[in-house]
């Protein structure tokens, strides 16, 4: 799988939008997961994506082991 960078654009499917959206990588979080079951979800990545909207932008935050579940790779551009 590809890595996951700020300024990518991606598509991803939206299971709340139920389409395929295209988003830009805006910044990617790390943050603590105090209900983690094991040590290897205690810290959890966030990529929070930029779709361009007809009438205002939407920001996306999904985890980036479940964003690369939802990628289509046939459609990832890397800058």
């Amino acid at each position: 799988m590809p890595e996951i960078n700020i300024g990518d654009i991606i598509e991803f499917f939206s299971p709340d939008d139920k389409a395929w959206l295209t988003g830009k990588v805006l910044y990617i979080e790390e943050k603590h997961n105090p209900g983690a079951r094991k040590a290897s979800e205690a810290w959890v990545k966030t990529a929070y994506l930029e779709t361009p909207g007809l009438w205002e932008k939407k920001i996306y935050g999904i985890r980036l082991d479940k964003l690369k579940e939802l990628i289509n790779y046939g459609h990832v551009i890397q800058y």
